[in-house]
Formats: C-alpha cells, structure tokens, sequence
C-alpha cells in the first residue's frame, strides 16, 4: 500500500500519515502537485498493489480512500484518530481481533491475521465508531488510535 494526502494537506494529517507509515511500514510519499494518474505511477514504481489518500476535514484526518493501481476505487474508512507525540514501534501489518471486522480491514489494507510482540488490535465500538484499531508495541498499547466511523467496500 502507498499512502499519500489529498492536496494541500494540514501538519496533523502529515503527521498521521508519518505515524502510519512507521506503524505499518508502507511507502509514503508527499503529494505536491501529482495528479492521480502520477500518484498510481508512483504506486507501481514502488511494486505496491493500492494507493491509500488520506483526506481531511477541518485540518483533521477524516477519510482513507483506497484505489486499485488501474485507478479504480475499492473502498474507504471514514475515521478520526488520536497521534502519539513520540511513537515507539516497528512497522508491523499484523492484525488481531473479532474477525468480522478483520475481514472488512483485509479488504482494504494487506493486514496478515495473528499477533506478535507488535499488532494492530481491532476492538468493536459504541457511539459514532463502529471500530477502533490500536497499534500495540511490545504487547502494550501505544496511544496511535484509528477511530472507523464506517467502512465501505467497492462491489
């Protein structure tokens, strides 16, 4: 997965997308003035198989739209998050947790099932979120939170 911002991002949404490229150990690259035809180039010249844009609303990350590398869209999160100032953990794409929910994430973000000393914890919600993925690092939390509002898988 590549993983860039929508144009003209704010510092919080940059600093979400720093915080889950360390986290998941995905490429990153800053958008500038690409279009999305030379973001997809971008995608395949790094042999990735999806483009994740975070936009924002406000100045605050608030929707992960993902696209196949024919510029496609397969899906979106609508989220909030909470970024931690100083985050210690190694990138990590494993994934735990109810498995109806890991398999709505695994449709758009190549998540692997278990967990090691380092994974992303997927606890159900109440309220506005339906979900809430945490990145744990040593087998404790490390306050890097993905609040999922909704989910939406391309038919």
């Amino acid at each position: 997965m590549l993983l860039t911002t929508s144009r003209k991002p704010s510092q919080r949404t940059r600093s979400f997308c720093q915080r889950l490229k360390k986290a998941m150990g995905c490429p990153y690259i800053n958008r500038g003035k690409m279009n999305i035809q030379e973001i997809l180039q971008k995608t395949i010249e790094h042999k990735e198989s999806t483009l994740a844009i975070v936009s924002e609303k406000h100045g605050n990350p608030s929707k992960v739209t993902f696209y196949n590398t024919r510029g496609e869209e397969i899906g979106y999160m609508t989220i909030s998050v909470a970024i931690p100032k100083n985050l210690k953990t190694r990138p990590t794409k494993k994934i735990k947790g109810p498995i109806e929910n890991i398999r709505l994430l695994k449709g758009l973000i190549p998540f692997e099932e278990g967990a090691g000393w380092d994974f992303w914890l997927v606890k159900p919600a109440h309220g506005k979120y339906n979900m809430i993925m945490e990145l744990y690092h040593e087998k404790k939390p490390t306050g890097f939170k993905i609040f999922i509002k909704r989910i939406h898988l391309e038919d």
